[in-house]
């Protein structure tokens, strides 16, 4: 995944600060905010998918269901078969490692150098299950709209995304295949002791039920 350049750091009486660099900026260029010639459009799904306060009320980005977001893909960007895997692996990041509140506006399109569309660095990639009690997914229809929904909504989610099955067998064996490494980094981590537990029987909990869904 192309992730937006982010790190920790640590003031002088030791509090961490998670800070991240914008990504809209034009190469070589010096980024001033009235200046909109030195950007990037950037564009969330929630504005590509019509949903707003007046629209869809104040829980907005939260409406709809993950399927959309490839609707969105097809209907903005040319090149949404070179786009969509790496949509469905940021989909199933946010599911292994429990983002509740990967909502519409934490997904976005960005406009390239050349002027045409393609999907954005990713950010807000964090574990909210080590917080609070919440759902499988942020979106409140889950992976389909209820109404297309059906027994087995992984299959099916599979099929409509118009993937390769080829494809998707890869990004679930790369997304599955570090336990080690997530352990070791987690490990490493400023969690607590507490949380690192916590984090690491999320994630297992996730992959054990994803592996059991497409066995």
């Amino acid at each position: 995944m192309e992730v937006s350049e982010n790190t920790l750091i640590f003031f002088a009486d030791g509090s961490p600060a998670y800070i991240t660099k914008r990504f809209d900026g034009l190469e070589n260029s010096f980024l001033v905010e009235s200046k909109k010639e030195n950007k990037l459009a950037v564009e969330g799904f929630a504005s590509l998918l019509q949903k707003s306060p007046p629209t869809h009320g104040e829980q907005y980005k939260y409406e709809g269901s993950y399927f959309e977001l490839f609707e969105g893909l097809k209907k903005y960007i040319p090149t949404w078969k070179v786009e969509a895997p790496k949509l469905f692996t940021l989909i199933f990041f946010n599911y292994l490692f429990s983002n509740g509140d990967a909502h519409l506006k934490n997904f976005s399109i960005i406009e390239t150098q050349q002027g045409d569309y393609k999907l954005g660095p990713v950010y807000d990639l964090l574990n909210t299950r080590i917080h609070i009690e919440d759902s499988k997914f942020a979106l409140k229809e889950g992976l389909l709209l209820k109404s297309i929904s059906k027994v087995n909504d992984l299959e099916q989610f599979i099929l409509l995304a118009d993937i390769p099955q080829k494809t998707i067998m890869k990004i679930i064996s790369n997304l599955t295949s570090s336990h080690e490494k997530i352990g070791q980094l987690t490990d490493h981590s400023f969690l607590s002791e507490k949380l690192k537990r916590n984090y690491l029987q999320a994630y297992q909990g996730r992959f054990n039920r994803l592996k059991k869904d497409i066995s």
